[in-house]
């Protein structure tokens, strides 16, 4: 009983995670848990252990006595989430090329490889969606720092890199250059992380990082600034 109990609790966890991240359940809104067991045919204690885990990853909160809601979208939530995105992926991209070893340089390899034929796909209109493309990509990131030897700072990456891919999407930063210009941004990162460089894999992986960040910080500053002028 426990062990599907857990299962179902897992269910609710990725759908739910999934609707928020794809924005099928939209910043602020109210999650009421009767509406979530009709929409996604799970019982009330799966989705309410579900969207209490997800508090703990940033995309739900609990207000008080009403319940939860999907964690509003903001120009300080963004700043705040580069911010420590870089100071924890810097230090455990750090690690992991100090600890690296053949199975990880393959793994950093094949990621990048899997990566360049979805971004050229996704590039010529193929059936990718945003979802799976941004699957790939995060798997690109988690390879590089997946030798760091550090549970808690590879869980603390997972979660921040989903909490910004509500931004991303939103803002389409993944597509907003070429296929061949995405690509090549991470395969010079790669060379980087691969050779060992690493004043010059942290230079690319920051700049990396903080190019779509200031992508996103202008359009959310234009559209506060033309919300207060109404």
């Amino acid at each position: 009983m426990e062990n599907t109990s857990a299962t179902l609790t897992e269910q609710a966890v990725e759908r739910l995670a999934s609707a928020v991240l794809s924005g099928e359940l939209a910043p602020g809104e109210k999650l009421r848990i009767g509406a979530l067991v009709e929409r996604y045919a799970l019982g009330p204690t799966p989705i309410r252990e579900a969207l209490s885990r997800m508090t703990t990853q940033g995309l739900v909160v609990a207000k008080g006595g009403t319940g939860f809601r999907v964690t509003e979208m903001s120009l300080d939530d963004l700043i705040d989430i580069a911010r420590i995105r870089t100071v924890i992926e810097t230090e455990a991209l750090k690690l992991s090329m100090a600890k690296g070893r053949d199975h990880w340089e393959g793994d950093v390899a094949s990621s990048l490889h899997r990566l360049t034929l979805v971004a050229h796909r996704f590039g010529a209109g193929a059936r990718e969606t945003m979802e799976s493309f941004e699957a790939v990509h995060k798997d690109f990131h988690m390879a590089l720092i997946s030798a760091c030897g550090s549970p808690r700072m590879l869980s603390a990456c997972s979660v921040y890199s989903d909490q910004s891919f509500r931004y991303r999407r939103r803002f389409r930063t993944m597509t907003s250059r070429s296929p061949e210009a995405f690509v090549q941004e991470h395969k010079e990162l790669a060379e980087a992380v691969l050779s060992r460089d690493e004043h010059m894999a942290c230079e690319k992986l920051i700049a990396h990082l903080d190019m779509p960040v200031q992508r996103m910080i202008a359009s959310l500053a234009k559209e506060q600034k033309a919300r207060s002028a109404k």
